[in-house]
């Protein structure tokens, strides 16, 4: 089982979740928090943790599509890709439906191997 991160900010966080301002997002149910990720059931959210300084949402998941990271490297960031469709409904009305389009994961080199700069 492979662990990740997904990167976002508190605003888009809190549209997604339609959460009003002043909410603690880090109390948000994980479950509601994958359910608005749309990601494939292989994948698990396992925590969430905000960044003060950046204002980012640090949100973790793991599944056994991602790398195996070992104890001291940092995580690979996950990024999902959401496609939007417009679907005509039957009473005339156009109903848009988000969906997952593919999942990137970007591995940071480990800092040990971080060329020096002098």
């Amino acid at each position: 089982m492979g662990y990740g991160v997904i990167v976002t900010s508190e605003e888009l966080l809190r549209y997604m979740l339609n959460a009003p301002e002043g909410a603690k997002l880090e109390e948000t149910p994980l479950d509601s928090i994958a359910d608005v990720l749309k990601l494939p059931d292989s994948y698990k959210v396992i925590g969430i943790a905000q960044q003060f300084y950046r204002r980012v949402y640090l949100i973790g998941v793991e599944s056994p599509e991602l790398p195996e990271t070992p104890i001291g490297m940092d995580a690979p960031i996950v990024t999902p890709t959401y496609q939007r469709d417009l679907i005509e409904q039957p009473d005339g009305t156009m109903r848009a439906v988000v969906s997952i389009q593919s999942i990137s994961v970007w591995t940071p080199p480990n800092r040990d191997q971080w060329p020096v700069v002098q």
